[in-house]
């Protein structure tokens, strides 16, 4: 199996303002930042560790939303994929 290394996590509590394409703000905490590489229609994807998935991709800056801060706002068990 091939491993892929994309990025680096910088920050695990990280919060700022997030703008929208339509300029909008928006404060968020609880977040994470890494040093992946995204594109414009990336958000909502995800991101994985391995062959795991730990968040949702949130802003062009490399912003994440950790997994159990998507399981507990939906009120979800945990996400797993496999056989």
């Amino acid at each position: 199996m091939k491993r892929v290394k994309c990025g680096t996590l910088k920050s695990t509590n990280w919060r700022g303002n997030i703008e929208s394409p339509n300029g909008d703000k928006q404060y968020f905490t609880n977040m994470r930042q890494a040093s992946y590489s995204e594109v414009p229609g990336d958000s909502g994807g995800p991101i994985f560790y391995g062959g795991t998935a730990i968040g949702v991709h949130s802003a062009d800056t490399g912003v994440y939303t950790h997994i159990s801060e998507i399981e507990d706002y939906f009120n979800i068990d945990s996400i797993f994929t496999g056989n």
